[in-house]
This record gives C-alpha cells, sequence and structure tokens, in this order.
C-alpha cells in the first residue's frame, strides 16, 4: 500500500509539473520586494525603564598558544514583569554562543551579580575588549 501511495504522489507531482512548469512558475508574488519585510532589522527602542548611564560589559580571553578565542558578555535589562535580568552570553568568537538569564527584583541587585560575575570572569583572565 505504502509503494502505491507514493507512486501516484510521484506520479502527481511529474503531471502537474509538466502542466505548469516549476514551482516558482506557480507563486506571482516570488520577486516581489515589500519595504515591510520581516528580515530587516528592527529598532531598538527605549523602554525607558534603565538608566542612561546602564550598559553592557564584553569581556574576551584570548590566547593563541591554547587557540582560546572566547567572550563573555553580561547586561542587566528589564523583563516584561517589572524585574531585571542579567543576560550572560558567551562562547567563541564567531559563534553565537550560549545564553543564560538570572532575574532580580529590583536594579541594584541585578547590577550588583553582573559586577560580581565580571569579577569572577577577571579572575579566569578575561579582559574588557
Amino acid at each position: 500500500m505504502k509503494n502505491s501511495v507514493i507512486k501516484v504522489l510521484l506520479r502527481c507531482a511529474y503531471i502537474s509539473s509538466r502542466k505548469y512548469g516549476s514551482i516558482n512558475s506557480l507563486n506571482p508574488f516570488a520577486n516581489f520586494e515589500s519595504n515591510h519585510s520581516l528580515d530587516r532589522l528592527l529598532e531598538i527602542r527605549d523602554t525607558g525603564a534603565m538608566q542612561p548611564g546602564d550598559a553592557s560589559i564584553l569581556l574576551k580571553r584570548v590566547d593563541p598558544d591554547r587557540n582560546m578565542n572566547r567572550y563573555y558578555h553580561l547586561s542587566v535589562e528589564p523583563s516584561l514583569f517589572g524585574e531585571f535580568a542579567v543576560r550572560r552570553t558567551w562562547g567563541r568568537v564567531g559563534t553565537l554562543g550560549r545564553s543564560r538569564l538570572d532575574l532580580f527584583a529590583d536594579a541594584l541587585s541585578a547590577q550588583a551579580h553582573q559586577h560580581k560575575l565580571a569579577a569572577q570572569k577577571h579572575m579566569r583572565s578575561y579582559r574588557p575588549a
């Protein structure tokens, strides 16, 4: 039964390709370019929840002898529920790496945690980029 279904599907695909040409000829909007494309970069809007002086911390660790080229990025961001999150992103330079969020009730405790993590990485030979 499986083979007969596959044969019928292949036969239908062959007939439709002979009748209509390629699949691209079926789509009249294939070459349409929109000014509202979802692939465009979105603007980053300031939510006003963070203070203007707040900044993210980017640390790098480079050791050519050990073929090591790592980064560690720390940022404090507001969450959707009124909390604050410390976002950690780390990995090899040139990759997306991994990410982790730690939630805090207020911005001061989140920034304190951010600086504590930066100090720990500084002890492991990470330096500001």
